[in-house]
């Protein structure tokens, strides 16, 4: 390859360093054949593990070899596009790998701790030691980074977004195009559709309520996720901030996956996402939200949250309370009369038969299966208290009156059958 510089031919041997090679979104490898595999749960990627060294990856060669000359193709064409050269240009390989070598131990699995927009905050090990951690500017310029030297080229630094960083270039690949913070590197494709805006801005230049997942079209930061534990979940909509948090930690199990709204659920959702979330985010929109409906004293709580550690503290006392509304929230969502039915009919195959519920061993309803005392469907039969007036002891007597569930009897149902807050469920010669 020869270029001219001034009139006088300057020789130029190309040379390709630090090559990537990329299969698919499982799997990547270098130029040595050092490879890394990546677990995904659903599009987020959790965590990477080094190639153990017990094993040895064969490569098709024939797959890899039509790659390996498409990518050079693509290279040279980009080339001549830069220079307007059009000699032939001489490459050296690409990738010259026949089989996909160990780099590591089977414990050497990495594990991504996303923040409230997705993107890394820090990188643990398999003992839970940080190898990995990131500060960002609002448009994902990195301004603090622990451990610069994490991957030695060998696993992809994801950063922003989750996405991958060029760490040569210092722009981060966005699927349509590339982002070199704070704006892209070419034109939105569908830049007629905001053509009020500049056409290589990031997210309406709004990084915190939007963001750009491929690079082609904004979203709106729109969702608080709680997941808790057995992969239960809430989902709160709101435009306030976009976060997603695990509360397991604090024994919060949702009995499902529920999309909810209303500003009382949002508080408490804020609440809870605030004791785990170390950014403070959580806390500070709390805080705005309880200045807005006049309830300084909450207002404060929030706002003094903030303060990691003696913020948590402040608020331990409100966390039943969280939970309780959230779960009041869930079980109206869940509640009709179908549902009622589903649960009273698994109820009678689990116990064998008809059951009553207790409260601290005392009844406080019969159950009736869909179909009788004339309805279609399940019933129940309250219990009032008597006073024996021989003795004056008291005694449970089961009104005439057949009545329909609601929504709270509902949920006592719920919870007596998980032997929750004092309820249980008895039935003959079984409890």
């Amino acid at each position: 390859m020869v270029l001219t510089l001034n009139g006088q031919p300057q020789p130029i041997q190309p040379m390709v360093q630090n090559a990537m090679f990329y299969p698919n979104t499982y799997l990547n490898f270098n130029g040595n054949g050092e490879y890394t595999k990546h677990y995904y749960n659903g599009t987020e990627r959790i965590a990477s593990r080094l190639g153990d060294n017990t094993t040895t990856i064969a490569l098709n060669n024939n797959i890899l070899e039509d790659r390996k000359l498409s990518l050079e193709e693509h290279f040279r064409e980009d080339i001549h596009k830069l220079i307007e050269e059009t000699v032939p240009i001489d490459l050296p390989p690409f990738i010259d790998v026949n089989a996909l070598q160990p780099t590591g131990t089977p414990n050497d699995i990495y594990y991504y701790h996303p923040n409230h927009l997705g993107s890394t905050a820090f990188v643990t090990d398999n003992n839970a030691t940080i190898t990995q951690g990131f500060l960002y500017a609002p448009f994902g310029e990195i301004t603090t980074e622990y451990n610069v030297n994490f991957g030695n080229n060998v696993i992809p630094k994801y950063s922003f977004n989750a996405k991958e960083l060029d760490e040569e270039t210092g722009m981060y690949y966005y699927e349509a195009r590339y982002y070199a913070p704070p704006t892209f590197t070419s034109r939105d494709p569908l830049f007629e559709k905001y053509f009020w805006m500049s056409p290589y801005a990031y997210c309406a230049n709004n990084p915190i309520k939007y963001v750009d997942p491929s690079g082609e079209e904004m979203e709106l930061n729109d969702d608080i996720v709680l997941r808790g534990q057995n992969n239960s979940s809430v989902t709160i909509k709101t435009d306030l901030i976009d976060i997603n948090v695990n509360v397991s930690s604090l024994g919060v199990d949702f009995g499902g996956n529920y999309t909810l709204q209303g500003d009382e659920i949002l508080s408490a959702a804020l609440d809870l996402a605030g004791i785990v979330d170390p950014t403070g985010i959580a806390d500070g929109a709390n805080a705005v939200l309880q200045a807005k409906k006049g309830d300084w004293l909450n207002a404060g709580i929030s706002a003094v949250a903030i303060i990691p550690v003696v913020g948590d503290v402040a608020k331990l006392g409100k966390i039943k309370k969280d939970v309780n509304i959230i779960k009041k929230g869930i079980n109206y969502l869940s509640f009709s009369q179908k549902n009622v039915n589903k649960l009273i009919l698994k109820t009678k195959e689990l116990y064998e038969g008809n059951v009553t519920i207790m409260k601290n061993g005392k009844p406080l309803f019969r159950v009736h299966q869909p179909g009788t005392h004339g309805n279609e469907n399940a019933t129940l039969t309250k219990f009032r208290q008597g006073v024996n007036p021989n003795n004056g002891q008291q005694f449970s007597i089961p009104d005439k009156k057949v009545s329909s569930f609601d929504e709270q009897s509902y949920d006592i149902l719920k919870k007596a059958i998980k032997n929750e807050d004092g309820y249980s469920v008895i039935t003959k010669g079984r409890r």
